[in-house]
């Protein structure tokens, strides 16, 4: 698992940061070895939000209600750094894709 600490997403979702170790099992060799991350995301695209909120859901028990609500606010993103067992570096480019994301849920059960 990867402490906290060691993902820092800025509130506005302008940037993100991972640096962090990982012990990870390489099957072929049968040898278990460090990885080394350090990767940032860079907010590009404009921020969006979606919020959904649900009360009687399917399913639920007669007399019981449940509402449910989350709140995502998202971004597309560009990423880059590297991720290497100390000698290679296993990125070798920029992503294609990313995205940074803020999700709040919560759930109340009225009986």
């Amino acid at each position: 698992m990867v402490p906290n600490s060691d993902l820092q997403i800025s509130e506005s979702l302008r940037t993100a940061t991972l640096t962090t170790t990982i012990n990870v099992f390489d099957d072929v060799s049968n040898s278990s070895f460090d990885v080394f991350i350090n990767l940032t995301w860079i907010g590009t695209g404009e921020v969006q939000r979606d919020n959904v909120n649900n009360s009687h859901l399917p399913g639920d028990p007669p007399g019981i209600t449940f509402l449910q609500y989350q709140i995502t606010t998202f971004r597309e993103a560009q990423a880059f750094g590297s991720i290497s067992d100390g000698v290679t570096n296993f990125t070798l480019a920029s992503s294609d894709f990313a995205s940074l994301r803020s999700v709040k849920s919560g759930e109340i059960r009225i009986n």
